[in-house]
């Protein structure tokens, strides 16, 4: 996970020392072992991965944003309680289908509304609030 929060404030230094491609196959390996491991957390990983790590000829070449929405949707559908899931699924598609927005509007509307989790707590806290600042920075 450091990684990964390491690329996206580098996102081109990080592109160029291979951290995409090393976060990429870890979070594939996860997948091929338990799709459902830590609330679908490596369907967030693929997700977040294709949608923000920057597209760069042979090095990045791999980065699709729909494969980023589509990992998205599968880790929704796999823990449709997953807060964080919802949020970035909305974000995804507000960046990279603005055709989508009525969808990621609802989405942005599920997540602020929505009743925290007890083991969840402080991240479905935070991403509904999250949610609400998306919303707010929309009207």
């Amino acid at each position: 996970m450091s990684w990964g929060q390491w690329a996206v404030y580098h996102r081109f230094s990080g592109a160029w020392q291979g951290a995409p491609k090393r976060i990429r196959d870890l979070a594939e390996a996860v997948l091929s072992i338990d799709p459902g491991t830590a609330q679908a957390g490596a369907y967030i990983i693929l997700g977040r991965l294709h949608c923000e790590a920057p597209h760069v000829p042979l090095v990045t070449g791999w980065v699709s944003r729909e494969k980023g929405i589509a990992y998205l949707r599968q880790g929704l559908a796999r823990a449709p309680d997953n807060q964080a899931l919802v949020y970035f699924l909305a974000d995804a598609l507000l960046t990279w289908e603005p055709a989508q927005q009525g969808e990621a509007r609802a989405l942005l509307l599920r997540c602020a509304a929505s009743k925290p989790r007890s083991d969840w707590l402080v991240e479905d806290l935070h991403y509904a609030e999250q949610a609400r600042e998306r919303l707010a920075a929309l009207r």
